[in-house]
């Protein structure tokens, strides 16, 4: 049974991005392979802070009942929750998540159809995801089932075998996409087996999409984001403003929170660290700023080490 469903929905809220953008080129050119391909695995490539998990985020149908994509029947899975929970957690995630809707009068559970699950015990997990898979997509009778796997670069020893459930295309009825989101092999925060998985994820695509932090893609979803938040600043401060976010924006949204009390002209860097603790603090008190501080400081010394080793 899985007992964890709420818990699930109120990590989704807190994470769910504010006035998010639509990055329109991304699902325009997601489209667009969907539809050349017919059904397959999808692998699209982002670099860090540029929006991978709030893109998965937006896609799930569990939560939003309108999604990026109107014609598809979408739900999504991120990695890092198997990370801290376990690799149970991932087929418990999905065996729930296509059983149930946002929209309680969508939900198949409880229905007379006889519904396939998934297994950590199945004997061939590829045609076992295949055809729960095939099967969802006659029930929602949608143009697209897609599956969003975010964070393959996260994956760990522990839940490396998440992967083996990923079918080949010929597994696949038409219309149905698995799409893999993950980091670039040749960024600096990516170490040892983050690699490994990466180029899986490149290898079993049918297909890959790629989205550079710098493209003018990128660049026009943190204007908007920034002239949404920020509708009084100039071109000026707004090249100035994605510049010193590093063309990120989980940078960005970090600036722009603390922008109303930040001389962006006249400081640097350390103190903008001590205006965004300042900032946190005012919401969450003295005792949050300070394990924020030591958080930061065990990055600062030990900027290599796993979230594992964190968590220990």
């Amino acid at each position: 049974m899985y007992i964890k469903r709420e818990e699930e929905r109120i990590f989704e809220y807190l994470n769910a991005p504010v006035e998010y953008v639509e990055p329109k080129w991304l699902v325009k050119e997601l489209e667009e392979r969907m539809e050349e391909l017919g059904q397959g695995v999808i692998t699209i490539f982002m670099e860090r802070g540029t929006g991978k998990s709030a893109f998965a985020n937006q896609m799930n149908g569990l939560y939003h009942s309108n999604t990026l994509i109107q014609a598809a029947f979408s739900r999504s899975y991120h990695i890092q929750n198997a990370v801290l929970r376990g690799i149970s957690d991932f087929v418990n995630a999905i065996n729930f998540g296509y059983r149930h809707s946002c929209n309680s009068d969508d939900d198949l559970y409880g229905s007379e159809e006889e519904l396939p699950v998934i297994s950590l015990h199945d004997e061939n997990l590829q045609q076992s995801l295949a055809s729960f898979l095939n099967t969802y997509h006659q029930l929602y009778q949608k143009d697209y089932t897609i599956l969003f796997l975010d964070g393959i670069d996260e994956l760990t020893s522990d839940t490396s075998d998440i992967m083996k459930f990923l079918p080949s295309r010929e597994m696949l009825d038409e219309g149905i996409f698995i799409v893999l989101l993950s980091r670039f092999e040749d960024e600096q925060t990516v170490l040892g087996q983050s690699k490994e998985h990466i180029r899986r994820a490149a290898n079993s695509a049918d297909s890959i999409i790629e989205l550079r932090r710098t493209s003018k893609f990128n660049v026009e979803v943190l204007k908007k984001f920034i002239m949404r938040n920020k509708p009084d600043a100039t071109a000026n401060q707004v090249d100035d403003l994605i510049a010193r976010a590093d063309y990120r924006m989980l940078y960005l949204k970090a600036i722009l929170a603390v922008a109303e009390n930040y001389d962006f002209d006249n400081t640097n860097e350390t103190k903008f660290i001590s205006s965004f603790l300042d900032y946190v603090s005012s919401f969450y008190g003295i005792n949050q700023r300070t394990k924020m501080e030591e958080i930061a400081v065990a990055i600062a010394l030990f900027p290599d080490i796993s979230l594992n080793e964190y968590k220990r």
